[in-house]
């Protein structure tokens, strides 16, 4: 009794572990397939089931004796008592069981004790779920210490005139990269390793940083324009009410923030004076110079000036901010989700700052054939490393998306306004006139110029291979899902009700002085008649276990004594 409770919880806990152990993985990654697994599920449930029953049995057939040994008995009652573990159909025999409730609550456990072992098998299920394998891989990152990057003159100079290498703009197609990027708003297809994919570089490349800087600075264009664009809207030095500016960016020479001279600058096309500007010369003329500078005078730098009033009559609100070129070490997950990618920076350390050239170096075939102060000079000699002249490429694109003025124009005091741009950065995705989210969309736009440039479909330069790049492959498998709490529930009711039936045995046991079985020796030994009471010694006749090792050896013919005779008689002998 007590050791059938043991290997029931026993069994029980072997099926939570199995289960357990199966919890998570790939069905067609376990040792036994899925249907075996499912069968030894079953085993354990089937194991559990006759081991709690067999211990609620025997702990019965001790109430039965119990009851027997203490009461006078009609046969009908004893052959309901007898067989109510066995016939449900003796729980309706009210007038056997009537008076006998803890044997009948014993056999009612007996027979609803096997519902609480149904629900076990069903909590191992099969899933589809995502599972991560993992590999290694080579990716390749842009080197920007390949010389492809930028356009420069190529030089044949006298054998005795030195001549300038110049900075003569950047590879056609960076330029196309860096437009499908800006004008698509999205980052060029880069391909994945796999459908779900995902992994991280880290990589060196230039970035673009933006600060808020003080409007004060517009007031530099005030000589450029012969008029004040800070000014109230009632201010006479005010820019036309009929001019409405929204939008300036430029970039700086060495020596000035705002590179302009006196009226240079004009809003209208008719070459006027006063407040239109003395020379004619358009908006589109505002970049002229550089949209990458300064050239040998500090890092590359962009200024960008946003103006979101748009009633003529309203006083202008100018937003300005500064974005330098920098050298930045990066780190970033490239993920891909049905094939579909998204790149996340997870770092981004800014380095120092990238100064710029016009002359990025010098061609003197001659120097290395007379020696200079004695001293032999090669052929070639760059101011700058080849990843500077990169860096100054990007930033040079980046500047003619930006670089320019949108204004308003106003044909009559109607206000029926017409816009009227030198740059194309209206027909982009930056919000131009509102200064405070440009400080993070213009560097976010940069960005996606340089992701692009990881992009298979552009890749016109060479690229530095980083090897052993763990991918994680993701993929819709089936795997084992165990709901362990449903398992627990339906045996801690079967195991606890055992528990206690159990309990009730043993002090039946006590009571009784021994251990009864549910045996046709027990009930033979406890019989009296007069061919039994020869083959059953005195001290045999409690009934108690275990059976006389004699008694055993005995062999008993139920039967009638003569044949044709309705006579029954036990005929015994011993070997």
């Amino acid at each position: 009794m007590l050791a059938s409770l043991v290997a029931g919880i026993a069994f029980a806990l072997g099926h939570h572990y199995f289960y357990q152990a199966l919890k998570g993985h790939v069905v067609s990654n376990t040792v036994f397939d899925q249907q075996i697994n499912i069968a030894i599920g079953n085993a354990f449930a089937f194991l559990v089931r006759i081991s709690l029953i067999t211990s609620v049995g025997t702990a019965y057939v001790q109430l039965l004796w119990h009851t027997l040994r203490g009461q006078r008995l009609s046969i009908m009652e004893i052959d309901s008592l007898f067989s109510l573990l066995y016939s449900a159909l003796d729980f309706f025999n009210f007038k056997a069981i009537r008076g006998h409730y803890l044997l009948v609550i014993l056999g009612f456990v007996a027979w609803t004790l096997p519902l609480a072992v149904i629900l076990p098998p069903a909590t191992l299920t099969v899933e589809l779920s995502q599972q991560a394998s993992y590999s290694p891989q080579t990716f390749g990152v842009p080197d920007w210490n390949d010389g492809g990057w930028a356009l420069q003159n190529s030089p044949n100079p006298s054998d005795f005139i030195p001549a300038a290498i110049e900075y003569n703009g950047a590879q056609p197609a960076l330029k196309r990269t860096a437009q499908m990027t800006v004008f698509q708003d999205s980052i060029s297809s880069i391909a994945a390793p796999s459908l779900n994919s995902s992994y991280t570089l880290n990589f060196i490349a230039p970035s673009l940083s933006c600060e808020s800087t003080d409007a004060s600075i517009l007031d530099g264009f005030t000589a450029a324009f012969g008029c004040s664009l800070t000014a109230s809207g009632e201010d006479a030095t005010r820019c036309t009410l009929y001019n409405q500016i929204s939008y300036l960016a430029w970039t700086p020479s060495a020596d000035s923030i705002v590179p302009f001279t006196n009226q240079s600058v004009s809003m209208s096309s008719d070459g006027g004076s006063g407040n239109e500007g003395g020379n004619g010369e358009y908006i589109a003329s505002f970049s002229a110079g550089s949209s990458y500078g300064p050239v040998s005078g500090g890092p590359a730098r962009i200024f960008l000036a946003s103006n979101a009033a748009v009633d003529n009559d309203a006083t202008s609100e100018w937003s300005v901010s500064n974005c330098t070129l920098w050298n930045a070490s990066y780190i970033v997950d490239f993920n891909f989700t049905n094939g579909q990618q998204n790149l996340v920076v997870t770092d981004l350390q800014y380095l120092n700052t990238v100064g710029l050239l016009n002359e990025i170096g010098q061609y003197c075939p001659v120097c290395a054939q007379t020696p200079v102060n004695g001293v032999w000079m090669p052929a070639t000699t760059l101011y700058t490393t080849p990843a500077s002249t990169a860096y100054q490429a990007v930033m040079d694109i980046f500047g003619t998306l930006l670089v320019g003025m949108i204004w308003t124009t106003s044909t009559d005091v109607q206000d029926n306004q017409a816009h009227t741009a030198s740059t194309i950065i209206a027909s982009t995705a930056l919000p131009y006139t509102n200064g405070a989210a440009m400080l993070d969309a213009v560097p976010e736009l940069f960005q996606n110029i340089i992701f692009s440039l990881f992009s298979n479909t552009v890749s016109n330069w060479t690229t530095t291979l980083v090897s052993d790049v763990n991918v994680t492959h993701l993929a819709n498998q089936n795997v084992y899902v165990y709901t362990w709490r449903r398992l627990a529930i339906s045996y801690a009711i079967a195991v606890v009700v055992s528990i206690f039936v159990v309990i009730t045995g043993l002090v039946l046991v006590v009571l009784n002085g021994a251990s009864y079985s549910n045996k046709f020796s027990t009930v033979l030994r406890t019989t009296r008649g007069s061919d039994i009471d020869k083959l059953v010694e005195n001290n045999d006749r409690t009934g108690i276990d275990p059976l006389p090792e004699e008694l055993g050896k005995a062999r008993i013919w139920i039967g009638p004594l003569n044949e044709g005779s309705d006579t029954e008689m036990i005929m015994s002998t011993t070997s």
